[in-house]
């Protein structure tokens, strides 16, 4: 974090910071708001580890008081104090279907079906749930792929019968009835070893994006190695963004013309101008999250006000922000038996007034499954319950990809 002014979602903080250049050991010093909690945590050399010694955390009692530490090359994460940030209307997520999934993601409302259509990632399951019986249908795509990151309906089939889909490689078609398996198209040259696909969804004019994201030899994600990609109507599918981590959260305005995007580790949501398909213009809306406290924000859903629902992993919870002032509205939690993964969020019901969190339970080993027995289960806010801390929220209508132009 440089010298200077910054806002951690929409709050003001100050940072008065100095690095010197000089060989390890090197100090660094900052200054900061009184009343700020700093965390300052040692750069591994694949991601920001903050555990154990290689983490502080202090309170400051005045604008002065300092800093110093003797590591060479740190990051300096601040978060508001609880008096900075104001409360918002809060409601807890109940459980629609009781689940060990792995990696739960990708919910999507299906209007087609009437149905939520949702996925386990490492399982490289597709599910399918129907409110109206509670009944949730699992397909096993184990067969055809390592993993499925992603689900949309398809335009030309009223039925629901078809979906898309990104496997690990590429884009595909799934039919839940011959339960058939058939590639869409794949980038080229493909994935490198280590890279899958991850989230996706659909823009306003019918083409399919896809981002991935790349682990090495230790399951350890690779920065700046992920791509994001867009399949059109033509077939062709073309990288539109390099240089990125974990893709994900990707949604477009009720107007069409913005793009909002997540690049999970970069700890906040962008948002990007949208003509004819293209985007440019990339800027950050929503800023300060942090992974120890608030979570990492994943995937996301849109309301037909432009407020951003965005799942955060880590955080135990789906907040609702406000892309023109980059605050937080209002807050949906998961119970504390579910854990802290919440990783994807979505509209859900005829009227789209119901939301669905998804929730994962990575790197769990057995004492961790007890103590969080709802974790990689399917939680919703039924409508009247969403109302309570948002009146009149209603989801936008999901894109369906169109195949072809």
């Amino acid at each position: 974090m440089a010298h200077g002014p910054h806002e951690v979602q929409g709050y003001p903080i100050s940072v008065d910071i100095a690095a010197p250049r000089a060989p390890p050991p090197s100090t660094v010093t900052a200054s900061v708001q009184s009343g700020c909690r700093v965390f300052l945590t040692k750069v591994w050399p694949t991601f920001v580890h903050s555990l154990g010694a290689d983490k502080l955390e202090l309170q400051f009692s005045n604008f002065a008081t300092c800093l110093k530490c003797d590591w060479f090359g740190v990051c300096l994460f601040l978060s508001p104090p609880p008096g900075m940030m104001a409360e918002v209307p809060t409601v807890e997520a109940e459980v629609a279907v009781r689940l060990e999934a792995g990696l739960g993601e990708g919910s999507l409302w299906d209007s087609r079906s009437k149905k939520l259509l949702w996925l386990d990632i490492l399982g490289a399951k597709l599910f399918r749930f129907d409110p109206s019986t509670g009944q949730n249908e699992e397909f096993d795509l184990s067969s055809h792929s390592t993993a499925v990151s992603s689900v949309v309906p398809i335009a030309e089939d009223a039925s629901g019968d078809t979906v898309a889909l990104t496997t690990r490689e590429g884009f595909a078609v799934y039919n839940f009835r011959s339960q058939q398996l058939d590639l869409l198209g794949v980038p080229e040259p493909g994935v490198k070893e280590g890279e899958r696909f991850n989230d996706g969804k659909v823009d306003p004019l019918g083409c399919y994006w896809a981002g991935t994201l790349c682990r090495d030899a230790s399951e350890e994600i690779v920065p700046k190695a992920a791509k994001l990609y867009r399949r059109s109507g033509d077939g062709a599918v073309k990288m539109v963004m390099e240089e990125l981590s974990i893709s994900n959260g990707l949604v477009w305005s009720k107007d069409g013309q913005t793009m909002y995007y997540i690049d999970t580790p970069s700890a906040q949501i962008d948002a990007m101008d949208f003509t004819a398909g293209e985007v440019s213009n990339r800027r950050a809306v929503v800023k300060g999250f942090d992974f120890e406290t608030t979570g990492f924000p994943d995937g996301c859903a849109i309301d037909l006000e432009d407020r951003l629902w965005v799942a955060r992993f880590n955080g135990g919870a789906c907040g609702c922000y406000d892309p023109k002032t980059g605050k937080m509205l209002a807050e949906v939690r998961v119970p504390k038996e579910a854990g802290r993964q919440v990783t994807s969020a979505a509209f859900g019901g005829e009227d789209l007034q119901d939301l669905y969190l998804t929730t994962a339970r990575e790197g769990f080993d057995e004492a961790k499954g007890k103590d969080f027995p709802l974790a990689g289960s399917l939680f919703v806010v039924p409508a009247a319950k969403l109302q309570e801390i948002c009146p009149g929220v209603r989801g936008q209508p999901p894109n369906h990809l169109k195949l072809s132009s």
